[in-house]
């Protein structure tokens, strides 16, 4: 594991990506600290106060072509499927909506991510199993 991309809906994906940084020892880039200075979407800016895609999309290249990291979140369309094909290790972040609305106080908060890694997957709190992709 040394290129690691994290995604999924909204909640968790933040920190889970820390708590691997933490654990791996791997870099982290958090996108949208990337994309937005200060790591806020400042709606009373233009575009939210976004930097220009060209520039995006080159930091983010310059970030692929590392030996490791772990890059957390989303970017745009084209820099996702670049980044998951680069990628040696998936983390899916599907947590239920209003476990990250905010609509319910029923639903944990624990993350529900499987982890797929060389034709296994790790499971939440550390059980592996082997994945039959037959």
């Amino acid at each position: 594991m040394r290129k690691v991309a994290v995604f999924g809906n909204a909640g968790g994906k933040s920190a889970l990506s820390r708590r691997l940084a933490e654990i791996t020892g791997l870099p982290l880039y958090a996108l949208d600290i990337i994309q937005f200075p200060g790591g806020r979407y400042g709606p009373e800016v233009k575009d939210g106060g976004k930097i220009p895609d060209d520039e995006y999309l080159t930091l983010h290249h310059d970030i692929l072509t590392r030996d490791q990291w772990i890059v957390d979140g989303y970017g745009s369309l084209s820099s996702t499927w670049e980044r998951l094909s680069v990628a040696d290790t998936l983390v899916y972040i599907d947590l239920p909506i209003p476990a990250h609305t905010g609509e319910s106080q029923s639903v944990s908060p624990r993350v529900c991510s499987r982890i797929r890694r060389a034709g296994r997957r790790i499971a939440p709190y550390g059980r592996a199993r082997s994945m039959d992709t037959r």
